[in-house]
């Protein structure tokens, strides 16, 4: 499990455990309490990382979590 203050750092935390390197496609859902210019800007955080993976947003609206990410 990764856990932590700033969502930037968990996500790229969990990125990296789930070897991020591997994919070729992100997807990044964000909830009901990120807006979707917050969620832009955290995908293009995430391809200043990983210039290498397609980047998708999606307006999860869930409820609980910012983000859910799915890799392909």
């Amino acid at each position: 499990a990764v856990a932590g203050q700033n969502i930037d750092d968990v996500i790229c935390d969990t990125l990296q455990r789930m070897h991020i390197d591997r994919y070729e496609i992100l997807t990044l859902y964000y909830g009901e309490d990120v807006t979707a210019q917050e969620a832009q800007e955290t995908a293009k955080r995430i391809k200043g990382q990983y210039s290498h993976i397609e980047i998708e947003v999606v307006d999860g609206g869930q409820p609980y979590y910012a983000y859910i990410l799915s890799v392909e």
